[in-house]
This record gives C-alpha cells, sequence and structure tokens, in this order.
C-alpha cells in the first residue's frame, strides 16, 4: 500500500488558509515553512448558486522565514492548500485558466510541473492527505 493517500471534496465547504510544518524545499529541510491562500474577495456560499468563491481570483503562497513566494504561478487561480505528511508535495485547488472547473493537483515543494489528480465537470476542492 502507498504510504501517501488523499482524500478529495468536490462542492464541499471551503478552507482559506492551510497551515504546514514542513520543509520549504528537499535542501532545506531545518526552514520551517507554511502554505495559505491570497484572494481579494472571498465568497463562502457562491456554490450555492453555482457561483465562485473567489471572484477575483486566489492564489496560493508558500512562506517561511526567508522568502514567499507563489506555489503555482503559472495557474490562474489556485487555492485549499494541503501539505504531505513528510512535507515535500502539495495538493491544491486549482484553475490553468480562470474558466476551467476547479480540480486538485500536487506539486513537489522543490520544483517540478502539477500533475492533474482530478478531471471533471464539478469543482473539485478541499484535498487533504490522510495517514495509512
Amino acid at each position: 500500500m502507498s504510504s501517501t493517500h488523499f482524500l478529495l471534496g468536490c462542492l464541499g465547504a471551503t478552507l482559506i488558509a492551510g497551515l504546514i510544518a514542513g520543509p520549504f524545499s528537499a535542501d532545506s529541510a531545518t526552514s520551517r515553512a507554511y502554505a495559505f491562500t491570497k484572494t481579494s474577495q472571498y465568497s463562502p456560499k457562491a456554490w450555492l448558486t453555482g457561483g465562485d468563491r473567489f471572484p477575483s481570483g486566489a492564489q496560493v503562497y508558500i512562506a517561511s522565514p526567508e522568502r514567499r513566494e507563489l506555489l503555482v504561478p503559472q495557474f490562474a487561480a489556485t487555492a485549499d492548500p494541503a501539505v504531505s505528511f513528510d512535507g515535500r508535495r502539495v495538493l491544491f485547488s486549482g484553475k490553468k485558466v480562470a474558466i476551467d472547473r476547479w480540480q486538485i493537483w500536487e506539486v513537489a515543494l522543490d520544483g517540478g510541473r502539477p500533475r492533474q489528480i482530478t478531471a471533471g465537470s464539478v469543482d473539485c476542492l478541499r484535498p487533504l492527505y490522510v495517514p495509512d
């Protein structure tokens, strides 16, 4: 059985910020970091009417005492970060382009291309890793 599992929530409630205690990258194992979603507007009940909970967009940032940077700068919107237990990967809800549905993606904190986990016609939100 794989040591990494995750749960996906489609059309569920939302999480604004995700906190992590893990390395910012594989090379800086002593650095403590956290992930958060930054947005100028949040509509928590927008899904009830088919609206977008982040109508002005949103972006996940990774921050440490040394620096702060976008997790996936090439995406139109990202939210709901969930960091793996080893602190090396992040699940997130994302839209590559603004008209896309929210889907779940995973990316390594030390770089690499995001890997799409879900592909569907509904919004998939709030992923999280669960232990074996």
